[in-house]
């Protein structure tokens, strides 16, 4: 039995190397028949080749006409380039195709999807997927009603923002030193100082030379004159001459008369010194009852002339 098996094994191996003798020198005895296969160009998605050459007799794959490089499909593959997608346009709702082939490389979106809005009219909003701008900006803020006060701040009318700031407080304009004239602020017209009716003036000092000033500014309420004006002197110095525009004594009176020097004759008056006031009387004439001819009151001589005779006295009429 065993002898049996190693004959069957031993014809077997003498098949096989026979079979593979035979196909040696059988393939040694083949001439290729080199048919070309033109070049084909990749596509986008699909490999290309490049040319070669087949043997229409055992099917093998040569690099060159003469058959003399084999080769095989692999190494002759020329890989596919892949898409090539256009110019983007910049718009998420256009479709971005292939420059190759009608291939959509980025699908159009339906609508633009607008970005956070910052509020502020002036600035657009653009596509939170491309810069595609959903809103425009506009070119400048639309304000609402100005109240007039410029510490109020300013607001747009299209948008929250604020389109001029409030100021810190108002800006008074010079101030002309009139108190019945209001104050108003230099940025807009609000009112910082109210005007006053009438100027109210401050206690007079009863001086006519003195101006008279508003108590709540420097306005001169009444001018001052430029000297007093004494009013009608009476002519006697024991007697104050005021001025006839105030109070003010412009002649102090004399505490009493100064009487001038005596000429001693007594028909002679005997004035104030300082005044036309006469202090003694003169009298009508001079008065000797002794006719001694020395007058009785001045002691006076007198030169008589004539002489008038009364009932109880003589007269004498002085001379000169």
């Amino acid at each position: 039995m065993k002898n049996a098996l190693k004959l069957i094994l031993t014809l077997l191996v003498a098949v096989v190397i026979g079979l593979c003798l035979g196909a040696c020198n059988k393939e040694e005895e083949h001439s290729h028949s080199a048919v070309k296969v033109e070049q084909t160009e990749a596509g986008c998605l699909t490999d290309g080749r490049l040319e070669h050459w087949s043997c229409s007799g055992c099917s093998k794959i040569f690099s060159d006409p003469a058959c003399a490089k084999e080769t095989t499909l692999d190494a002759l593959k020329v890989p596919a380039k892949g898409h090539s997608p256009e110019a983007d346009d910049g718009d998420c709702t256009t479709a971005v195709k292939c420059a190759s082939c009608d291939v959509i490389t980025t699908e159009a979106k339906d609508a633009h999807t607008p970005e956070a809005d910052d509020g502020d009219c002036t600035t657009s909003v653009k596509c939170e997927d491309c810069n595609f701008i959903t809103t425009e900006a506009r070119a400048a803020h639309s304000l609402e009603a100005d109240d007039g006060d410029c510490t109020t701040e300013r607001g747009c009318t299209v948008c929250s923002a604020t389109a001029i700031e409030a100021r810190p407080a108002h800006n008074p304009e010079e101030d002309d030193g009139d108190c019945t004239t209001a104050v108003i602020c230099s940025n807009c017209e609000v009112i910082t100082t109210e005007a006053k009716d009438v100027h109210i003036s401050e206690a007079d000092d009863g001086d006519c030379t003195t101006a008279a000033k508003c108590e709540n500014c420097d306005f001169i309420t009444i001018e001052p004159r430029a000297a007093h004006t004494p009013e009608a002197d009476d002519g006697d110095c024991t007697t104050a001459v005021k001025c006839s525009n105030c109070d003010v004594i412009t002649i102090e009176a004399k505490d009493v008369h100064i009487s001038e020097a005596d000429d001693g004759d007594c028909t002679t008056a005997i004035k104030c010194a300082n005044c036309d006031e006469i202090l003694t009387d003169a009298q009508p004439e001079h008065v000797d009852e002794a006719l001694d001819g020395v007058c009785d009151v001045c002691q006076k001589p007198i030169d008589y002339v004539d002489v008038k005779e009364t009932s109880t006295i003589y007269i004498f009429t002085a001379q000169g």
